[in-house]
């Protein structure tokens, strides 16, 4: 049927091969159009086989254990609580580079890629309205973003082979600061990692927190605001 039909997968994959490699793109073999037909019920290597008759006899074994549980495994404490938090108040996003990738970045230079098309990665950039929030860096899922906040310095480095273009610091930077460029040549791809972003907080006279940038002075953009907002009521009595 339709929902097993791997056909339009393969003609979008050899659409990408084609933008990346040209006429050098690997051809993908496709199976005859004969073994379409349902050749019955379809089991995985290591899925149990078992009737009807076998299933309900060992669900009332277990069910006269009180081994219930044994069957339909609950997930542990942490992860249950995880699930229950908002997107942003979890303390931390786990980092995990994507393999594919890395073996893609390793063999990238063994690979005939089309020289007048860019690279399949992408370069970050963060401009000068960054308010060194941080949040690229801490929710970045494979790394490639990275916060380190010592003291009040706050830094952001990039390493592009991490990368998977997923857009997600981009559509999180609450300034739309994060600004992207098309690698052109395998020696960017392979680059250690940078800082993109360094700044030096100070402590708000006002709330005490640190901060960066802003028009208040000493004074952090919230604190900035209520004096404004203070003084346009003073104006306001006064006249």
């Amino acid at each position: 049927g339709a929902m097993g039909d791997a056909r339009p997968a393969l003609e979008q994959l050899e659409t990408t091969l084609a933008a990346w490699f040209g006429d050098a793109a690997p051809a993908l073999g496709r199976a005859d159009r004969d073994s379409d037909e349902d050749d019955g019920e379809r089991h995985l290597e290591n899925q149990p086989r078992m009737d009807r008759r076998g299933f309900l006899r060992l669900m009332g074994a277990k069910a006269t254990a009180g081994a219930v549980s044994w069957f339909c495994p609950t997930a542990d404490q942490d992860e249950q609580e995880a699930a229950l938090q908002p997107f942003f108040q979890a303390e931390g996003q786990p980092q995990r580079p994507v393999v594919y990738q890395q073996l893609l970045v390793d063999r990238a230079a063994l690979l005939p890629w089309r020289e007048e098309r860019p690279l399949p990665w992408q370069e970050r950039f963060i401009g000068e309205g960054c308010s060194a929030c941080l949040v690229c860096g801490e929710r970045c899922p494979t790394g490639a973003l990275q916060a380190l906040e010592t003291g009040l310095d706050r830094q952001i480095s990039f390493q592009p082979s991490l990368c998977t273009d997923c857009d997600l610091c981009q559509r999180l930077c609450p300034e739309s600061s994060i600004s992207t460029r098309r690698l052109q040549r395998v020696p960017e791809v392979q680059r250690p990692r940078g800082v993109l972003m360094q700044r030096h907080a100070i402590q708000c006279h006002g709330c005490g927190q640190p901060f960066t940038g802003g028009q208040g002075g000493d004074l952090c953009p919230v604190c900035s605001n209520e004096r404004d907002l203070d003084d346009e009521w003073l104006d306001m009595l006064e006249g």
